[in-house]
């Protein structure tokens, strides 16, 4: 059996310990990895009390106004919340708490990064939620409202500094489509996502022109410009190029490659209620798991599973599990 993964992100931290020093930022990031660890796994105390200690150590080690500290302190925020929320009898005092420490970390990175930096409206999203939990709907409503001119502002200036089609863009305008939506303001949502698609397709093109087809960077912008259609209600037209991007594997590093197996996971996963999917999938899951990591193999065995499932084989989908196992198959940690 695979180590769990509280076993596993334990023993990265101590590695980066011995070969790094505990002040290194490479051990800081494999804490906060294991903090965010405990909060999957459901120990959410155990999990505020590492990221509080990793938000300590960064602002001492890398400065209280490093993005690096922004964000362990949001995470420590965030998994305080957490113990408000899923706990069976809650307590008075994590509410407030996680309502001060949101609080907190929004003004600093209001004041740092600006009011319309994506990482300040992100803990502005969070304030506003939490906000709402505590009851306090006047400051929840004002707080979500500043998100959709604040998204509008960043995707303008991401415009402006770094063009129309640099993938920071379409991560904004993407967040930005998501804020229009929860209005009902679904014409601006669509229209977004259609520039999203066509910059994505655009990208595409001018990287497969310069570095070649399957290049990774290529690969990346194609995989964005095919999930792009999905958004914008082209599905078809997504299988086509997904399609498209298995067939340059094959053609050109041949059908069991590496990289070709990687895009035939990716492939299965993302189309994984078609039947050439699984068949897909049962063809290439013993060379996935001889030759790729835990995350493809997790895609692969997924597809298989799922399907046994819906045709009610349970019995073969615990088998199949079984003979393909993987480190979060240990529910000693849950």
């Amino acid at each position: 059996m695979p180590p769990a993964l509280l076993d596993r992100l334990h023993a990265a931290v101590s590695d980066a310990v011995r070969s790094f020093g505990p002040d290194d930022p490479r051990t800081l990031d494999a804490r906060l990895a294991l903090g965010l660890g405990f909060r999957e796994r459901g120990r959410d105390d155990d999990a505020y009390a590492e990221l509080a200690a990793v938000a300590r150590d960064r602002a001492r080690v890398l400065g209280p106004e490093h993005p690096d500290t922004f964000t362990a302190r949001h995470e420590a925020a965030l998994s305080r919340l957490h113990t408000h929320i899923c706990a069976v009898e809650p307590g008075p005092e994590a509410l407030p708490e996680a309502v001060r420490l949101l609080e907190d970390v929004a003004a600093d990175r209001e004041r740092v990064l600006g009011p319309d930096h994506p990482d300040t409206l992100a803990v502005l999203l969070n304030l506003g939620y939490v906000y709402g939990t505590a009851g306090r709907f006047t400051e929840s409503a004002a707080t979500e409202a500043r998100l959709l001119p604040g998204w509008q502002r960043a995707v303008a200036e991401a415009e402006r500094t770094l063009g129309p089609d640099d993938p920071e863009t379409q991560f904004r305008r993407l967040r930005l489509a998501h804020e229009c939506d929860s209005r009902d303001r679904r014409d601006e949502a669509l229209a977004l996502r259609e520039e999203v698609r066509a910059a994505w397709g655009r990208v595409a093109a001018d990287r497969a022109a310069r570095l070649g087809e399957i290049h990774p960077g290529t690969l990346d912008a194609r995989q964005h410009h095919a999930w792009a259609h999905r958004w914008t209600g082209r599905p078809d037209d997504e299988l086509r190029l997904d399609r498209e991007i298995v067939a340059d594997h094959e053609r050109i590093l041949g059908p069991t490659g590496p990289r070709t197996l990687q895009a035939k996971a990716a492939f299965a996963w993302a189309h994984h209620d078609l039947p050439e999917s699984v068949d897909l999938a049962a063809e290439i899951i013993d060379e996935v798991a001889a030759t790729l990591d835990e995350e493809h193999l997790r895609k692969v065995r997924t597809v298989l599973v799922l399907h046994l499932a819906r045709t009610d084989r349970s019995d073969e989908a615990q088998a199949l599990a079984a003979r393909y196992p993987l480190p979060t198959d240990d529910e000693d940690d849950y």
